[in-house]
């Protein structure tokens, strides 16, 4: 609403003020009203949820994939299966079609990843004993389930990354179709338990619902040992049969048998077959190098989603990166991420990667962070510019990480990128690794510039895996270990390598297909941050603030110093040093060590000044403390371990012997008021105040020899210059003013000071 008011209405205003006051200040509690209200509907307008933000269009953000497309998700199925694993994975599987039933979608493909977990870095020809273990009751439900009725509007892909041996088999076999990667073996599926007639009768009953292209006789010899598997031709029958030798001697001996082939399987032995094997008899689909691969094959629109992609009401918001990323930066990200997660219970955050750069030390605390919330928060990394160095942790972090268009990632090829990373900044990386299940090797090439990575062949096992030459040379048997190729290093990553060892996730024309993946239509409204929030991030990302208010606080320490009792110096150094160490906090730099530092070294140095006087061990450790923490609270890291952070302690050295000067300029304008204060007067010799010399020398004497002046005697030892004389009963110090004088000698009393008696020859 707007107010007019002309220029005769304002006088007339004006006039008639006086008279209207205490109206005035009764109605002044409308304006703090109407600006509460303001604020609470705009507070009101921004909780509201992203998913419920329409487009241009007028449709809902998270609005399904319209009808005509063909959606695929995946599902990890983590081996070995037991406990209550299958119960996740079809849980899963159950939200799928649910979402897919209320979306009147095509009928989804559900591809089932059985991997190992935790090696995310391995390739083909794994070892099996990796998965075995899974529970034949675990391996049964899950079967039973996928080829149950609820599960038809599915269409179940089995992908096997890895070998797959023990019951782990037997859901596979529920499946329509079966990718595998060049190299896998599927079979023995009696590695953990022997074959029992229930658990033949189980087999066979999933093999007879016709879900799978893999013989009968191929799948008992999986279960059974000694079952020599012969391929033949039948009698009146198209093609050939694989049957077991048995078989083939009993058509034989019936006639049926036309012609014999080659032997699929020798009986040593559960069968073991490999994906080629399988492929060239046409019971499983092509073999496939990558998800990617996987993809194209099944005709899918877009790459494959996880479970948590699944439309639903989302409350998004979006972070855009651009830039060089400090750690002022970084600090403001933090605290704006943890307010809204915590404020505006918010449950997907969009990264929108452009050309923004950082050190290792920063882009890994985003990434740790984003790590932490994967579990409360659905993290997307875009990459929407092509990125090098350690800023492509941040989008790999996300629980999604989605190239888009030609952009790359690869290490930071210029002279003043980092290079050879030191032990901490390893460790530090490989728990990266571990909690946002990425492939270690990849990580150390996008930080560290001169690192390789080539995939390597263990000679016993055939099992194949990436290396870093650091690693390899760190293995107990890196003999065992024999290079394959090279991977990755030295310059951009392929989108085909990142993609086949899951470093990212997908690869997208638009940003706008992208996020079609998590039905949103368009890019969730960016991230702000509250006038309060916005107010601290102006403070904290001015470093000279920091500084100002160190040397303000030693200067205004100095003024305390300087005036008896508590006065306004104490009160401005100690909100000084309070705003320093409060801004060096939210900066991520002060910890419980900076404080105790400081706290420690304050009391240690008052030890010194008030409990053992002097400079000695008290007092140098008190400072030295006092100077670390000061040291400390100005940067991240403890010891430094790179060229910036040695630049950055160069810089902290440089302030903190600045305004140490500061410090002792203002020690030199206040230290005669120093002295003067009475908990530090005993430190310093204080003058006699207003007596005069003759009343301190009439004070301090003990003995009176005025009445000797003008007196003659005798001395009793030679006076060189000082010595005995003998005046009447007395005996005497006394001092000659003429040199030496002789013992047996008649002298005069000339003056008397006191206790001094001074005298000369007489003659």
């Amino acid at each position: 609403m707007h107010l007019t008011v002309n220029h005769t209405m304002q006088n007339d205003f004006a006039r008639k003020t006086a008279l209207r006051t205490s109206g005035l200040l009764r109605a002044f509690w409308i304006l703090p009203c109407c600006a509460l209200s303001i604020f609470w509907m705009t507070a009101a307008a921004q909780g509201q949820p992203a998913a419920a933000v329409q487009d241009s269009t007028g449709q809902p953000q998270n609005a399904p994939p319209p009808a005509t497309q063909r959606t695929g998700y995946i599902v990890k199925v983590p081996l070995p299966l037991f406990g209550d694993r299958d119960a996740e994975v079809i849980q899963q599987i159950r939200r799928i079609a649910q979402v897919s039933a209320d979306a009147e979608v095509l009928r989804p493909v559900v591809v089932l990843q059985f991997e190992s977990s935790g090696l995310p870095q391995q390739a083909a020809g794994d070892q099996t004993q990796d998965v075995r273990g899974s529970q034949f009751e675990r391996c049964l439900s899950l079967a039973r389930y996928l080829t149950d009725r609820e599960a038809a509007a599915l269409r179940p892909v089995a992908y096997l990354p890895q070998s797959v041996v023990g019951h782990a088999v037997l859901p596979v076999l529920a499946c329509q179709e079966i990718f595998a990667r060049p190299g896998v073996q599927l079979g023995n599926a009696s590695a953990d338990t022997a074959a029992e007639p229930t658990i033949l009768a189980a087999y066979r009953d999933i093999v007879s619902r016709g879900r799978t292209n893999i013989p009968w006789a191929v799948v008992e010899a999986m279960l059974l040992p000694n079952i020599e598997l012969r391929r033949i031709s039948v009698t009146d029958s198209p093609g050939t049969q694989v049957v077991s030798l048995a078989e083939a001697n009993r058509l034989q001996d019936e006639g049926k048998v036309s012609e014999f082939h080659e032997t699929i399987w020798n009986g040593a032995g559960p069968s073991l077959l490999s994906a080629e094997q399988m492929r060239s008899w046409l019971w499983i689909a092509p073999t496939v190098q990558s998800l990617a691969d996987l993809t194209s094959n099944l005709g899918v629109d877009g790459s494959l989603r996880s479970i948590q992609q699944l439309p639903r009401e989302w409350r998004a918001r979006s972070i855009k990166i651009d830039g060089s990323l400090d750690q002022q930066l970084v600090n403001q990200l933090l605290r704006s991420i943890r307010s809204s997660v915590d404020q505006s219970d918010i449950n997907l955050l969009v990264f929108q990667m452009q050309s923004a750069s950082s050190d290792l030390q920063q882009a890994e605390r985003l990434a740790s962070a984003i790590a932490d919330l994967r579990d409360q928060v659905y993290t997307v990394g875009l990459i929407e510019n092509s990125l090098s160095g350690p800023i492509s942790l941040i989008p790999v972090a996300c629980n999604e990480a989605i190239l888009i268009g030609p952009s790359t990632m690869g290490p930071d090829t210029s002279p003043s990128a980092q290079s050879a990373l030191s032990d901490v900044q390893l460790r530090a990386l490989d728990d990266l690794a571990s909690r946002i299940q990425r492939p270690f090797p990849l990580l150390t090439v996008l930080a560290d510039r001169t690192a390789l990575v080539s995939s390597y062949v263990h000679q016993g096992s055939g099992q194949t895996s990436i290396f870093s030459q650091a690693q390899i040379q760190n293995r107990v048997d890196r003999q065992a270990w024999v290079p394959k190729q090279r991977v990755a290093g030295g310059t951009t990553i392929q989108p085909e390598v990142a993609m086949e060892y899951g470093l990212i996730n997908s690869v997208e024309e638009t940003s706008q297909l992208a996020l079609s993946r998590l039905g949103l239509s368009e890019l969730p409204e960016p991230m702000r941050s509250s006038w309060i929030d916005a107010t601290i991030n102006l403070i904290t990302a001015q470093p000279w603030i920091a500084r100002l208010l160190l040397m303000n606080g030693m200067m205004a320490l100095m003024v305390e110093l300087g005036s008896p009792g508590i006065s306004l110096g104490g009160l401005v150094a100690g909100l000084c040093f309070l705003g320093y160490f409060w801004i060096e906090a939210l900066n991520g730099n002060v910890e419980m060590l900076e404080m105790l530092l400081f706290l420690g070294g304050i009391f240690v140095l008052a030890h010194e000044l008030f409990v053992l006087p002097g400079f000695g061990i008290f007092g140098v450790t008190g400072l030295m403390m006092i100077f670390l923490s000061l040291v400390l609270a100005a940067q991240t890291f403890v010891w430094p371990t790179s060229s910036a952070e040695l630049n950055t302690v160069s810089s902290t050295l440089f302030w903190i012997a600045l305004i140490g000067l500061g410090g002792m300029i203002g020690l030199v304008f206040f230290h005669q008021k120093l002295e003067q204060l009475p908990m530090f007067r005993w430190l310093s010799l204080q003058p006699g105040g207003t007596e005069s010399i003759e009343e301190v020398q009439q004070r301090e004497v003990m003995t009176h020899y005025e009445h000797l002046a003008g007196q003659l005697g005798l001395t009793t030892t030679r006076l060189n210059p000082s010595g005995k004389a003998q005046f009447g009963d007395d005996l005497v110090s006394v001092v000659g003013c003429d040199g030496m004088i002789e013992a047996g000698s008649q002298v005069r009393v000339v003056e008397v000071r006191g206790n001094l008696i001074i005298v000369e020859e007489y003659q």
